[in-house]
């Protein structure tokens, strides 16, 4: 069970939304 890895993922994940909501 990788879920360092999954977590990881979901972070990477929330810092582009993160990038695009002060776009938008």
């Amino acid at each position: 069970m990788s879920l360092r890895r999954w977590n990881g993922d979901l972070w990477e994940c929330f810092k582009i939304l993160s990038e695009l909501d002060k776009i938008f």
